[in-house]
Protein backbone atom coordinates (compact mmCIF):
# COMPACT_ATOMS: atom_id res chain seq x y z
CA UNK A 1 0.00 0.00 0.00
CA UNK A 2 1.61 3.16 -0.83
CA UNK A 3 0.38 7.22 -0.50
CA UNK A 4 -0.99 9.33 -2.76
CA UNK A 5 2.37 11.20 -3.69
CA UNK A 6 4.45 8.34 -4.72
CA UNK A 7 1.69 7.06 -6.93
CA UNK A 8 0.82 10.11 -8.90
CA UNK A 9 4.55 10.58 -9.23
CA UNK A 10 5.27 6.86 -11.09
CA UNK A 11 2.11 7.56 -13.08
CA UNK A 12 2.87 10.77 -14.40
CA UNK A 13 5.54 8.87 -15.81
CA UNK A 14 4.53 6.59 -17.19
CA UNK A 15 1.68 8.36 -18.86
CA UNK A 16 4.10 10.88 -20.50
CA UNK A 17 6.09 7.83 -21.58
CA UNK A 18 3.48 6.45 -23.15
CA UNK A 19 2.09 9.77 -25.03
CA UNK A 20 -1.34 9.29 -23.62
CA UNK A 21 -3.91 11.02 -26.10
CA UNK A 22 -6.31 13.90 -24.61
CA UNK A 23 -8.99 13.48 -26.98
CA UNK A 24 -10.27 10.55 -29.27
CA UNK A 25 -12.76 11.06 -31.69
CA UNK A 26 -16.43 9.24 -31.13
CA UNK A 27 -16.38 8.48 -34.32
CA UNK A 28 -13.42 6.48 -34.75
CA UNK A 29 -12.65 5.84 -31.60
CA UNK A 30 -8.79 4.21 -30.66
CA UNK A 31 -9.09 0.66 -29.47
CA UNK A 32 -7.04 0.13 -26.64
CA UNK A 33 -4.95 -2.62 -25.52
CA UNK A 34 -4.15 -4.71 -22.28
CA UNK A 35 -1.29 -6.18 -21.36
CA UNK A 36 -2.83 -9.63 -22.18
CA UNK A 37 -2.98 -8.09 -25.74
CA UNK A 38 -5.95 -7.31 -28.03
CA UNK A 39 -9.11 -5.95 -25.70
CA UNK A 40 -12.45 -8.01 -27.26
CA UNK A 41 -14.40 -5.97 -29.56
CA UNK A 42 -15.95 -2.90 -27.51
CA UNK A 43 -19.97 -3.50 -27.81
CA UNK A 44 -21.92 -1.90 -30.96
CA UNK A 45 -23.13 2.07 -30.34
CA UNK A 46 -26.53 1.50 -29.89
CA UNK A 47 -29.74 3.55 -29.44
CA UNK A 48 -32.81 3.13 -28.01
CA UNK A 49 -35.76 1.95 -29.77
CA UNK A 50 -37.82 4.34 -31.32
CA UNK A 51 -35.37 7.45 -30.63
CA UNK A 52 -34.89 10.10 -32.93
CA UNK A 53 -30.89 10.81 -32.29
CA UNK A 54 -28.51 9.21 -30.05
CA UNK A 55 -25.69 10.44 -27.91
CA UNK A 56 -22.10 8.98 -29.36
CA UNK A 57 -19.43 10.55 -26.99
CA UNK A 58 -19.41 12.77 -23.64
CA UNK A 59 -16.48 15.37 -23.15
CA UNK A 60 -17.63 16.05 -19.73
CA UNK A 61 -15.31 18.52 -17.28
CA UNK A 62 -16.16 18.28 -13.88
CA UNK A 63 -15.04 19.95 -10.56
CA UNK A 64 -16.89 18.97 -7.19
CA UNK A 65 -16.47 21.11 -3.76
CA UNK A 66 -17.06 18.37 -1.46
CA UNK A 67 -17.83 21.73 1.62
CA UNK A 68 -20.75 22.53 -0.32
CA UNK A 69 -21.95 19.12 -2.05
CA UNK A 70 -21.90 20.86 -4.83
CA UNK A 71 -21.09 19.71 -8.41
CA UNK A 72 -19.77 22.13 -11.49
CA UNK A 73 -19.84 21.09 -15.06
CA UNK A 74 -19.73 21.12 -18.48
CA UNK A 75 -20.67 18.49 -20.56
CA UNK A 76 -20.19 18.39 -24.55
CA UNK A 77 -22.46 16.41 -25.95
CA UNK A 78 -21.97 14.68 -29.47
CA UNK A 79 -25.09 13.42 -30.98
CA UNK A 80 -25.93 11.44 -34.28
CA UNK A 81 -29.68 12.40 -35.52
CA UNK A 82 -31.27 8.64 -37.08
CA UNK A 83 -34.56 9.87 -38.30
CA UNK A 84 -35.83 13.51 -38.84
CA UNK A 85 -36.29 15.61 -35.98
CA UNK A 86 -36.37 19.18 -34.65
CA UNK A 87 -35.35 18.86 -31.05
CA UNK A 88 -33.34 16.61 -29.15
CA UNK A 89 -33.74 15.18 -25.54
CA UNK A 90 -32.37 14.27 -22.46
CA UNK A 91 -32.62 14.15 -18.78
CA UNK A 92 -30.75 15.81 -15.77
CA UNK A 93 -31.16 16.00 -12.72
CA UNK A 94 -33.89 18.18 -11.71
CA UNK A 95 -31.96 20.55 -9.10
CA UNK A 96 -28.68 21.28 -11.47
CA UNK A 97 -28.95 24.62 -12.52
CA UNK A 98 -28.48 25.21 -16.59
CA UNK A 99 -26.62 28.17 -16.67
CA UNK A 100 -26.28 27.89 -20.55
CA UNK A 101 -26.89 25.27 -23.77
CA UNK A 102 -25.18 25.99 -27.36
CA UNK A 103 -25.04 24.36 -30.12
CA UNK A 104 -21.62 23.89 -31.84
CA UNK A 105 -21.23 27.19 -33.03
CA UNK A 106 -22.00 28.72 -29.67
CA UNK A 107 -25.40 30.12 -30.34
CA UNK A 108 -27.90 29.67 -27.41
CA UNK A 109 -30.49 27.36 -27.86
CA UNK A 110 -34.27 27.58 -26.61
CA UNK A 111 -35.33 24.03 -23.91
CA UNK A 112 -38.07 22.79 -22.14
CA UNK A 113 -37.81 21.24 -19.03
CA UNK A 114 -40.09 19.85 -17.20
CA UNK A 115 -39.92 18.99 -13.01
CA UNK A 116 -38.37 15.77 -12.94
CA UNK A 117 -35.42 17.01 -15.20
CA UNK A 118 -37.03 16.02 -18.98
CA UNK A 119 -35.43 18.71 -21.40
CA UNK A 120 -35.85 19.19 -24.87
CA UNK A 121 -34.30 21.40 -26.95
CA UNK A 122 -35.43 23.18 -29.78
CA UNK A 123 -33.39 23.14 -32.67
CA UNK A 124 -33.09 26.56 -35.15
CA UNK A 125 -33.99 23.74 -37.41
CA UNK A 126 -34.79 20.27 -38.28
CA UNK A 127 -31.95 18.53 -38.69
CA UNK A 128 -31.85 15.10 -41.34
CA UNK A 129 -30.37 11.33 -40.19
CA UNK A 130 -26.86 11.10 -40.45
CA UNK A 131 -26.49 14.62 -38.74
CA UNK A 132 -24.03 15.03 -35.80
CA UNK A 133 -24.56 18.15 -33.88
CA UNK A 134 -23.14 18.91 -30.38
CA UNK A 135 -24.58 20.58 -27.42
CA UNK A 136 -23.01 22.24 -24.64
CA UNK A 137 -24.22 22.71 -21.51
CA UNK A 138 -23.15 24.33 -18.18
CA UNK A 139 -24.78 23.18 -14.99
CA UNK A 140 -24.26 23.13 -11.58
CA UNK A 141 -26.25 22.25 -8.24
CA UNK A 142 -25.74 20.22 -5.20
CA UNK A 143 -25.34 16.37 -5.14
CA UNK A 144 -26.25 15.91 -0.99
CA UNK A 145 -27.97 12.49 -0.60
CA UNK A 146 -31.93 12.60 -1.62
CA UNK A 147 -32.34 16.24 -1.78
CA UNK A 148 -33.10 17.75 -5.40
CA UNK A 149 -33.65 13.99 -6.85
CA UNK A 150 -37.36 12.63 -7.87
CA UNK A 151 -40.01 12.85 -5.04
CA UNK A 152 -40.52 9.44 -3.69
CA UNK A 153 -36.74 8.07 -5.43
CA UNK A 154 -33.94 7.61 -2.80
CA UNK A 155 -30.69 8.99 -4.58
CA UNK A 156 -27.94 8.33 -1.98
CA UNK A 157 -25.32 10.05 -4.58
CA UNK A 158 -23.20 12.66 -2.65
CA UNK A 159 -20.41 15.14 -2.81
CA UNK A 160 -19.10 15.55 0.72
CA UNK A 161 -15.71 15.39 2.51
CA UNK A 162 -15.65 11.90 3.59
CA UNK A 163 -16.09 10.96 0.35
CA UNK A 164 -17.93 11.13 -2.84
CA UNK A 165 -19.92 8.98 -4.94
CA UNK A 166 -21.96 9.55 -8.08
CA UNK A 167 -23.77 7.14 -9.94
CA UNK A 168 -25.14 7.57 -13.29
CA UNK A 169 -28.63 6.75 -11.76
CA UNK A 170 -28.53 10.02 -10.12
CA UNK A 171 -28.60 11.77 -13.68
CA UNK A 172 -25.13 14.04 -12.70
CA UNK A 173 -25.05 14.13 -16.43
CA UNK A 174 -27.32 14.80 -19.44
CA UNK A 175 -28.40 11.30 -20.38
CA UNK A 176 -30.73 9.15 -22.67
CA UNK A 177 -32.58 6.35 -20.49
CA UNK A 178 -31.62 3.06 -22.99
CA UNK A 179 -28.42 4.55 -24.78
CA UNK A 180 -25.04 4.05 -24.73
CA UNK A 181 -21.83 6.23 -25.27
CA UNK A 182 -17.63 6.38 -24.69
CA UNK A 183 -16.81 9.36 -22.65
CA UNK A 184 -13.72 11.54 -21.58
CA UNK A 185 -14.40 12.61 -17.53
CA UNK A 186 -12.22 14.93 -16.48
CA UNK A 187 -13.20 15.86 -12.94
CA UNK A 188 -11.34 18.56 -10.53
CA UNK A 189 -10.86 17.26 -7.22
CA UNK A 190 -9.58 18.57 -3.63
CA UNK A 191 -5.80 18.78 -3.20
CA UNK A 192 -4.72 14.94 -2.55
CA UNK A 193 -7.78 12.95 -3.26
CA UNK A 194 -7.68 10.47 -5.90
CA UNK A 195 -10.56 10.17 -8.93
CA UNK A 196 -11.64 6.77 -10.05
CA UNK A 197 -14.41 5.92 -12.69
CA UNK A 198 -14.78 3.66 -15.65
CA UNK A 199 -12.39 2.81 -18.72
CA UNK A 200 -8.77 3.51 -18.09
CA UNK A 201 -7.09 6.95 -16.21
CA UNK A 202 -4.97 8.61 -19.55
CA UNK A 203 -3.53 11.62 -18.01
CA UNK A 204 -3.53 12.71 -14.34
CA UNK A 205 -2.29 16.35 -12.74
CA UNK A 206 -2.00 17.32 -8.93
CA UNK A 207 -5.93 18.22 -8.77
CA UNK A 208 -7.15 16.78 -12.22
CA UNK A 209 -7.56 13.26 -13.20
CA UNK A 210 -8.69 12.45 -16.97
CA UNK A 211 -10.78 9.41 -17.44
CA UNK A 212 -11.50 7.58 -21.12
CA UNK A 213 -14.09 5.24 -21.42
CA UNK A 214 -13.78 3.75 -24.85
CA UNK A 215 -16.24 0.53 -24.69
CA UNK A 216 -19.71 2.42 -25.34
CA UNK A 217 -21.25 2.47 -21.84
CA UNK A 218 -24.67 2.62 -20.78
CA UNK A 219 -23.76 4.62 -17.15
CA UNK A 220 -21.05 6.70 -15.98
CA UNK A 221 -20.47 7.29 -12.32
CA UNK A 222 -17.07 8.08 -10.29
CA UNK A 223 -16.04 7.93 -6.55
CA UNK A 224 -13.42 10.44 -5.04
CA UNK A 225 -11.86 10.93 -1.65
CA UNK A 226 -8.54 11.26 0.03
CA UNK A 227 -7.96 7.43 -0.78
CA UNK A 228 -4.54 5.29 -0.46
CA UNK A 229 -4.37 3.30 -3.27
CA UNK A 230 -3.61 -0.81 -3.26
CA UNK A 231 -2.12 -2.35 -6.42
CA UNK A 232 -2.33 -6.15 -7.62
CA UNK A 233 -2.81 -8.18 -11.03
CA UNK A 234 -5.14 -11.30 -11.99
CA UNK A 235 -2.77 -12.60 -14.57
CA UNK A 236 -2.92 -9.82 -16.38
CA UNK A 237 -5.29 -7.63 -15.69
CA UNK A 238 -4.17 -4.42 -13.42
CA UNK A 239 -6.24 -4.46 -10.27
CA UNK A 240 -6.91 -1.46 -8.18
CA UNK A 241 -8.16 -0.92 -4.61
CA UNK A 242 -9.20 2.42 -3.49
CA UNK A 243 -9.80 2.19 0.39
CA UNK A 244 -10.16 5.12 3.00
CA UNK A 245 -7.53 5.05 5.28
CA UNK A 246 -8.68 3.28 8.27
CA UNK A 247 -9.30 0.83 5.66
CA UNK A 248 -6.58 0.41 3.67
CA UNK A 249 -5.23 -2.72 5.90
CA UNK A 250 -8.57 -4.48 4.16
CA UNK A 251 -7.76 -4.09 0.76
CA UNK A 252 -5.16 -6.95 -0.25
CA UNK A 253 -7.60 -9.03 0.86
CA UNK A 254 -10.32 -7.44 -1.41
CA UNK A 255 -7.90 -7.27 -4.48
CA UNK A 256 -6.79 -10.84 -3.80
CA UNK A 257 -10.59 -12.34 -3.79
CA UNK A 258 -11.49 -10.25 -6.87
CA UNK A 259 -8.71 -11.76 -8.74
CA UNK A 260 -9.49 -15.50 -8.17
CA UNK A 261 -13.16 -14.38 -9.25
CA UNK A 262 -11.77 -12.70 -12.15
CA UNK A 263 -9.82 -15.89 -13.15
CA UNK A 264 -12.63 -18.14 -12.24
CA UNK A 265 -14.66 -16.35 -14.92
CA UNK A 266 -12.16 -15.97 -17.33
CA UNK A 267 -12.80 -19.44 -17.44
CA UNK A 268 -16.25 -19.75 -18.38
CA UNK A 269 -16.83 -16.48 -20.31
CA UNK A 270 -13.56 -15.49 -22.36
CA UNK A 271 -11.00 -12.95 -21.16
CA UNK A 272 -11.40 -10.24 -18.94
CA UNK A 273 -13.11 -7.50 -21.37
CA UNK A 274 -11.45 -4.10 -19.88
CA UNK A 275 -8.10 -2.48 -19.79
CA UNK A 276 -8.24 -2.67 -16.05
CA UNK A 277 -10.34 -3.18 -12.73
CA UNK A 278 -11.40 -0.96 -9.83
CA UNK A 279 -12.64 -0.91 -6.10
CA UNK A 280 -13.59 2.10 -4.72
CA UNK A 281 -15.11 2.23 -1.00
CA UNK A 282 -17.55 4.99 -0.51
CA UNK A 283 -19.61 6.35 2.23
CA UNK A 284 -22.55 4.21 4.30
CA UNK A 285 -25.25 6.04 2.33
CA UNK A 286 -25.78 3.27 -0.31
CA UNK A 287 -27.87 0.26 0.13
CA UNK A 288 -24.25 -1.83 -1.01
CA UNK A 289 -22.51 -0.85 -3.27
CA UNK A 290 -22.97 -0.26 -7.40
CA UNK A 291 -21.05 -1.78 -10.59
CA UNK A 292 -19.90 -0.05 -13.67
CA UNK A 293 -17.41 -1.49 -16.34
CA UNK A 294 -14.19 -2.08 -15.27
CA UNK A 295 -15.14 -0.15 -11.02
CA UNK A 296 -17.26 -1.68 -8.48
CA UNK A 297 -18.49 0.47 -5.61
CA UNK A 298 -18.63 -0.66 -2.06
CA UNK A 299 -19.95 1.11 1.19
CA UNK A 300 -17.41 1.88 4.23
CA UNK A 301 -19.37 -0.80 5.92
CA UNK A 302 -18.34 -3.69 3.32
CA UNK A 303 -14.66 -2.99 4.89
CA UNK A 304 -15.02 -3.02 8.25
CA UNK A 305 -17.40 -6.47 8.06
CA UNK A 306 -16.21 -9.88 6.46
CA UNK A 307 -15.59 -9.72 2.58
CA UNK A 308 -19.01 -10.74 0.88
CA UNK A 309 -17.09 -12.49 -1.68
CA UNK A 310 -20.53 -13.25 -3.42
CA UNK A 311 -21.82 -9.97 -3.63
CA UNK A 312 -18.21 -9.18 -5.24
CA UNK A 313 -18.73 -11.83 -7.57
CA UNK A 314 -22.18 -10.71 -8.64
CA UNK A 315 -21.08 -7.47 -9.36
CA UNK A 316 -17.72 -8.56 -10.94
CA UNK A 317 -19.77 -10.62 -13.62
CA UNK A 318 -21.36 -7.55 -14.93
CA UNK A 319 -18.13 -6.71 -16.39
CA UNK A 320 -18.96 -9.25 -19.09
CA UNK A 321 -22.55 -9.62 -18.42
CA UNK A 322 -23.87 -5.98 -19.46
CA UNK A 323 -20.66 -4.47 -20.05
CA UNK A 324 -19.10 -6.55 -22.77
CA UNK A 325 -22.51 -7.63 -23.81
CA UNK A 326 -25.18 -5.83 -23.99
CA UNK A 327 -29.38 -6.74 -24.23
CA UNK A 328 -31.62 -3.60 -24.63
CA UNK A 329 -34.51 -5.60 -25.62
CA UNK A 330 -34.81 -7.19 -22.05
CA UNK A 331 -33.21 -7.33 -18.43
CA UNK A 332 -33.30 -11.22 -18.08
CA UNK A 333 -29.99 -12.04 -20.10
CA UNK A 334 -27.55 -9.53 -18.16
CA UNK A 335 -29.29 -9.73 -14.64
CA UNK A 336 -30.29 -13.48 -14.70
CA UNK A 337 -26.32 -14.56 -15.73
CA UNK A 338 -25.16 -11.69 -13.04
CA UNK A 339 -27.21 -13.37 -10.54
CA UNK A 340 -26.50 -16.97 -11.23
CA UNK A 341 -22.98 -15.90 -11.45
CA UNK A 342 -22.97 -15.42 -7.83
CA UNK A 343 -24.01 -18.66 -7.20
CA UNK A 344 -21.72 -20.56 -9.31
CA UNK A 345 -18.94 -19.11 -7.17
CA UNK A 346 -20.78 -20.20 -3.96
CA UNK A 347 -20.49 -23.53 -6.29
CA UNK A 348 -16.91 -22.97 -7.25
CA UNK A 349 -15.70 -22.50 -3.63
CA UNK A 350 -18.29 -25.27 -2.20
CA UNK A 351 -19.23 -27.61 -4.44
CA UNK A 352 -23.06 -28.83 -5.34
CA UNK A 353 -23.98 -28.41 -1.69
CA UNK A 354 -23.14 -24.95 -1.76
CA UNK A 355 -24.58 -24.64 -4.97
CA UNK A 356 -27.99 -26.18 -3.61
CA UNK A 357 -28.27 -23.91 -0.67
CA UNK A 358 -28.02 -20.31 -2.81
CA UNK A 359 -30.22 -21.53 -5.15
CA UNK A 360 -32.53 -22.29 -2.80
CA UNK A 361 -32.25 -18.77 -1.04
CA UNK A 362 -32.62 -17.55 -4.21
CA UNK A 363 -36.12 -19.46 -4.86
CA UNK A 364 -37.32 -17.64 -1.30
CA UNK A 365 -38.18 -14.39 -2.80
CA UNK A 366 -39.47 -15.39 -6.27
CA UNK A 367 -41.44 -18.17 -5.04
CA UNK A 368 -43.38 -15.14 -2.48
CA UNK A 369 -43.75 -12.85 -5.80
CA UNK A 370 -45.36 -15.42 -7.58
CA UNK A 371 -47.98 -15.91 -5.56
CA UNK A 372 -49.16 -12.39 -6.58
CA UNK A 373 -50.89 -14.26 -9.40
CA UNK A 374 -52.68 -11.09 -10.92
CA UNK A 375 -49.56 -8.19 -10.52
CA UNK A 376 -46.64 -10.27 -11.11
CA UNK A 377 -44.65 -9.79 -14.52
CA UNK A 378 -42.82 -12.61 -16.39
CA UNK A 379 -39.06 -12.40 -16.32
CA UNK A 380 -38.83 -10.78 -19.38
CA UNK A 381 -40.63 -7.60 -18.66
CA UNK A 382 -39.45 -6.93 -15.23
CA UNK A 383 -37.34 -4.10 -14.61
CA UNK A 384 -36.29 -5.23 -11.20
CA UNK A 385 -36.87 -7.11 -8.26
CA UNK A 386 -36.83 -11.25 -7.79
CA UNK A 387 -38.76 -11.84 -11.10
CA UNK A 388 -35.95 -10.37 -13.16
CA UNK A 389 -32.84 -11.05 -10.84
CA UNK A 390 -33.57 -14.34 -8.94
CA UNK A 391 -35.97 -15.66 -11.27
CA UNK A 392 -33.67 -15.38 -14.01
CA UNK A 393 -30.86 -17.24 -12.56
CA UNK A 394 -32.76 -20.10 -11.32
CA UNK A 395 -34.02 -19.94 -15.52
CA UNK A 396 -30.47 -20.40 -16.43
CA UNK A 397 -29.85 -22.91 -13.73
CA UNK A 398 -32.58 -24.83 -14.96
CA UNK A 399 -31.52 -24.96 -18.30
CA UNK A 400 -28.29 -26.16 -17.23
CA UNK A 401 -29.88 -29.24 -15.58
CA UNK A 402 -31.32 -30.55 -19.20
CA UNK A 403 -28.22 -29.68 -21.19
CA UNK A 404 -25.83 -31.35 -18.76
CA UNK A 405 -22.88 -29.47 -17.05
CA UNK A 406 -20.55 -30.02 -20.02
CA UNK A 407 -22.57 -29.09 -22.70
CA UNK A 408 -24.17 -25.95 -20.42
CA UNK A 409 -20.85 -24.56 -19.72
CA UNK A 410 -19.35 -25.11 -23.47
CA UNK A 411 -22.62 -23.41 -24.87
CA UNK A 412 -22.41 -20.51 -22.69
CA UNK A 413 -18.71 -19.81 -23.16
CA UNK A 414 -19.33 -20.00 -27.16
CA UNK A 415 -21.83 -18.21 -26.77
CA UNK A 416 -20.02 -15.16 -24.44
CA UNK A 417 -16.97 -15.18 -26.81
CA UNK A 418 -18.86 -15.24 -29.85
CA UNK A 419 -20.98 -12.54 -29.37
CA UNK A 420 -18.38 -10.86 -26.93
CA UNK A 421 -18.53 -6.50 -27.95
CA UNK A 422 -22.52 -7.21 -29.19
CA UNK A 423 -25.55 -6.10 -28.87
CA UNK A 424 -27.70 -9.36 -28.02
CA UNK A 425 -31.38 -10.54 -28.33
CA UNK A 426 -33.00 -13.43 -25.80
CA UNK A 427 -33.67 -15.34 -28.95
CA UNK A 428 -30.08 -15.89 -29.75
CA UNK A 429 -29.49 -17.00 -26.30
CA UNK A 430 -32.22 -19.41 -26.50
CA UNK A 431 -30.56 -20.98 -30.18
CA UNK A 432 -27.23 -21.01 -28.67
CA UNK A 433 -28.35 -23.25 -25.42
CA UNK A 434 -30.37 -25.27 -28.13
CA UNK A 435 -27.50 -25.59 -30.03
CA UNK A 436 -25.78 -27.17 -27.11
CA UNK A 437 -28.84 -29.35 -26.30
CA UNK A 438 -30.09 -30.68 -29.80
CA UNK A 439 -33.48 -30.32 -29.15
CA UNK A 440 -35.92 -27.04 -28.89
CA UNK A 441 -35.99 -25.16 -25.57
CA UNK A 442 -38.97 -23.01 -27.68
CA UNK A 443 -41.46 -23.88 -24.80
CA UNK A 444 -38.99 -23.95 -21.86
CA UNK A 445 -38.37 -20.24 -22.66
CA UNK A 446 -42.22 -19.69 -23.61
CA UNK A 447 -43.20 -20.66 -19.99
CA UNK A 448 -40.11 -19.61 -17.75
CA UNK A 449 -38.69 -16.42 -19.63
CA UNK A 450 -42.02 -14.66 -21.37
CA UNK A 451 -44.82 -16.62 -19.11
CA UNK A 452 -45.42 -16.22 -15.45
CA UNK A 453 -46.12 -18.21 -12.45
CA UNK A 454 -44.15 -20.90 -10.91
CA UNK A 455 -45.63 -24.52 -10.48
CA UNK A 456 -45.57 -26.77 -6.95
CA UNK A 457 -45.22 -30.13 -7.53
CA UNK A 458 -46.32 -32.83 -5.59
CA UNK A 459 -46.46 -36.66 -5.40
CA UNK A 460 -47.10 -40.28 -3.99
CA UNK A 461 -46.03 -43.75 -3.95
CA UNK A 462 -47.50 -47.20 -3.84
CA UNK A 463 -46.79 -50.69 -4.25
CA UNK A 464 -47.61 -51.95 -7.36
CA UNK A 465 -48.22 -55.59 -8.63
CA UNK A 466 -44.75 -57.40 -10.67
CA UNK A 467 -42.14 -55.59 -8.49
CA UNK A 468 -43.29 -52.15 -9.56
CA UNK A 469 -44.05 -48.91 -8.28
CA UNK A 470 -47.10 -46.39 -9.15
CA UNK A 471 -45.67 -42.64 -8.60
CA UNK A 472 -48.27 -39.94 -9.62
CA UNK A 473 -47.21 -36.43 -9.88
CA UNK A 474 -49.36 -33.31 -9.96
CA UNK A 475 -48.48 -29.94 -10.61
CA UNK A 476 -50.26 -26.60 -9.42
CA UNK A 477 -50.15 -23.05 -9.15
CA UNK A 478 -50.41 -21.39 -6.15
CA UNK A 479 -51.63 -17.99 -5.28
CA UNK A 480 -52.54 -15.85 -2.14
CA UNK A 481 -51.38 -14.05 1.09
CA UNK A 482 -48.83 -14.60 3.42
CA UNK A 483 -50.82 -16.56 6.65
CA UNK A 484 -49.43 -13.49 8.75
CA UNK A 485 -52.33 -11.17 6.91
CA UNK A 486 -55.45 -11.10 8.16
CA UNK A 487 -58.28 -13.13 5.98
CA UNK A 488 -55.64 -14.71 4.17
CA UNK A 489 -56.17 -17.74 1.57
CA UNK A 490 -54.28 -19.70 -0.47
CA UNK A 491 -55.52 -20.86 -3.67
CA UNK A 492 -54.51 -24.06 -6.41
CA UNK A 493 -55.10 -24.20 -9.84
CA UNK A 494 -53.89 -26.97 -12.17
CA UNK A 495 -50.71 -25.87 -13.88
CA UNK A 496 -49.23 -27.68 -17.52
CA UNK A 497 -45.77 -26.62 -17.24
CA UNK A 498 -43.38 -29.28 -19.75
CA UNK A 499 -41.18 -30.52 -16.49
CA UNK A 500 -38.25 -32.85 -16.73
CA UNK A 501 -38.56 -34.24 -12.86
CA UNK A 502 -35.82 -36.00 -11.03
CA UNK A 503 -37.33 -38.90 -8.70
CA UNK A 504 -36.29 -41.78 -6.15
CA UNK A 505 -38.25 -44.22 -5.13
CA UNK A 506 -36.64 -45.71 -1.89
CA UNK A 507 -36.77 -49.06 -0.90
CA UNK A 508 -35.68 -51.80 1.20
CA UNK A 509 -31.90 -52.01 0.33
CA UNK A 510 -31.70 -49.00 -1.86
CA UNK A 511 -33.47 -46.56 -3.86
CA UNK A 512 -34.07 -46.38 -7.60
CA UNK A 513 -33.68 -42.93 -10.01
CA UNK A 514 -35.72 -41.84 -13.03
CA UNK A 515 -35.95 -39.09 -15.07
CA UNK A 516 -39.82 -38.44 -16.04
CA UNK A 517 -41.70 -35.75 -18.36
CA UNK A 518 -44.45 -33.99 -16.51
CA UNK A 519 -46.54 -32.12 -19.24
CA UNK A 520 -49.96 -32.58 -17.51
CA UNK A 521 -51.53 -31.43 -14.30
CA UNK A 522 -51.14 -35.13 -13.14
CA UNK A 523 -49.64 -37.78 -14.54
CA UNK A 524 -48.51 -41.58 -13.69
CA UNK A 525 -45.81 -43.53 -13.87
CA UNK A 526 -44.69 -47.41 -13.84
CA UNK A 527 -41.24 -47.97 -12.08
CA UNK A 528 -39.38 -50.92 -11.65
CA UNK A 529 -38.18 -51.56 -7.80
CA UNK A 530 -36.30 -54.66 -6.54
CA UNK A 531 -37.78 -54.08 -2.91
CA UNK A 532 -40.42 -52.93 -0.65
CA UNK A 533 -41.43 -49.37 -1.33
CA UNK A 534 -40.41 -46.64 1.23
CA UNK A 535 -40.98 -43.21 0.41
CA UNK A 536 -40.79 -40.74 -2.63
CA UNK A 537 -38.34 -37.82 -3.48
CA UNK A 538 -38.86 -35.39 -6.00
CA UNK A 539 -36.10 -33.14 -7.39
CA UNK A 540 -33.80 -34.32 -5.01
CA UNK A 541 -30.48 -32.30 -6.29
CA UNK A 542 -33.01 -29.43 -6.69
CA UNK A 543 -32.52 -28.57 -10.40
CA UNK A 544 -36.63 -27.24 -10.89
CA UNK A 545 -37.73 -23.99 -9.49
CA UNK A 546 -41.36 -24.69 -7.84
CA UNK A 547 -42.76 -24.33 -4.35
CA UNK A 548 -41.42 -27.12 -2.54
CA UNK A 549 -38.25 -24.91 -2.10
CA UNK A 550 -39.31 -22.44 0.21
CA UNK A 551 -43.17 -21.91 0.82
CA UNK A 552 -43.76 -25.35 2.46
CA UNK A 553 -44.02 -24.51 5.45
CA UNK A 554 -46.38 -22.11 4.71
CA UNK A 555 -48.50 -24.63 2.40
CA UNK A 556 -48.49 -27.05 5.29
CA UNK A 557 -52.27 -27.52 6.09
CA UNK A 558 -52.91 -27.23 1.79
CA UNK A 559 -49.94 -29.74 1.01
CA UNK A 560 -51.84 -32.33 3.41
CA UNK A 561 -55.03 -31.93 2.12
CA UNK A 562 -54.16 -32.23 -1.79
CA UNK A 563 -51.59 -35.41 -0.44
CA UNK A 564 -54.66 -36.97 1.08
CA UNK A 565 -56.30 -36.67 -2.04
CA UNK A 566 -53.85 -38.44 -4.35
CA UNK A 567 -53.05 -40.99 -1.85
CA UNK A 568 -57.05 -41.75 -1.74
CA UNK A 569 -57.40 -42.58 -5.74
CA UNK A 570 -53.62 -44.06 -5.72
CA UNK A 571 -54.98 -46.76 -3.18
CA UNK A 572 -54.59 -47.72 0.41
CA UNK A 573 -51.32 -48.62 0.40
CA UNK A 574 -49.06 -45.39 0.17
CA UNK A 575 -45.49 -45.57 1.41
CA UNK A 576 -44.16 -42.62 2.73
CA UNK A 577 -44.63 -39.01 3.19
CA UNK A 578 -45.16 -36.40 0.54
CA UNK A 579 -42.15 -33.89 -0.12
Amino acid sequence: MRGRGWWLAILVAVLVAAGCERQRSPSAPTTTMADSGQLPAAPTQIAPAGAAAQILNYDLRVEIIPAKHYLQATARVDWEVLQPTSRLEFHLRPNLEIKSLTDSEGQALRYDRDKDGAVSVRLPEALQAGTRPSLTLQYEGEIYGPRGGYRNRRLWDYIGKEGTYVRSESEWYPQVSGDTATADLKITAPADWLVVSSGQLVDVGERHFHWRTDTPAAGLSFAAAEYVLTESRAGKVPLRCYTFPQHASRAREFLDKAGQIIAFFEKLYGPYPFPKFSLAEIPDLSGGGHGDQSLVMLQAKTFRDSLDEEFLARELAYNWWGGQIICTESKFPVEGFATYSQALWREHTGRKAALQKAMKQQAEPVLRASLDSEGQKSCYASETGPLLYQKGSWILHMSRQLLGDEAWFRAVRKFATEHAGQVITVAQLREALEAGHGQSLEKFFQQWVYGTGVPWIKGAVVAGPGGKARVRLSQVFVAGKSKGEAGAAWRTAPSSFDLLVDVVVKHEGGETRRTVRLTEPSADYEIAVPGKVTSLVIDPAEWLLDHSKGLTGELDQEMEALQKDLERELGEDVKGPPR
